[in-house]
């Protein structure tokens, strides 16, 4: 191997390193449905991922007001929101698509967990922020029962819009 070839390998080693350590290992998936490790958008090895572990926090709130308005910042970081009504039914309206944190782009999806954490016989509606479309799968509706839980898929939309559907599970124990 002359002189030329060898410092062209070791620069291709050390782009790819650099590429790498600057993506933070993260694995990102193409058009073509190729998954690697590196640039977003750019395939080096398929990868099987068998075990997948999403971060976040825990938001709890707790409130004696009928009407609250979650804060961008509660689920900015955070998957999961407990939310207590002590003051009778509640309505928590999502924060407006403007700044509705963790999906960016058109295209980008997320899951949040809302609980509903009464401890007397309430429920607590989920009500669309400015520029989100909600929808719930047929025959149900985006009220949570006492102690039940809602499971939001969103999605960012390429008009900026957040649709989300409101998915809520009941104790089947």
């Amino acid at each position: 191997m002359n002189l030329n070839t060898s410092i062209a390998v070791v620069l291709a080693a050390v782009a790819l390193a650099i590429g790498v350590a600057m993506s933070g290992g993260d694995t990102y998936v193409t058009s073509e449905g190729q998954g690697g490790i590196g640039v977003p958008g750019v395939a080096l090895y398929p990868q099987s991922v068998t075990t997948f572990t999403e971060g976040g926090g825990v938001f709890t709130h707790a409130t004696s007001g009928t009407a609250y308005t979650l804060p961008a910042t509660a689920i900015d970081t955070e998957n999961y929101v407990a939310i207590t009504p002590t003051g009778g039914n509640l309505t928590v309206t999502l924060p407006a698509t403007s700044s509705f944190p963790g999906i960016p782009n058109a295209g980008d999806t997320r899951e949040i967990w809302i609980e509903n954490a009464a401890t007397a016989a309430t429920t607590t509606t989920i009500a669309a922020g400015t520029g989100m479309d909600l929808q719930e799968p047929d025959g149900q509706n985006v009220v949570i029962g006492q102690n039940n839980y809602a499971r939001l898929s969103c999605v960012r939309m390429s008009s900026t819009d957040v649709t989300c559907v409101v998915d809520e599970v009941i104790p089947a124990d």
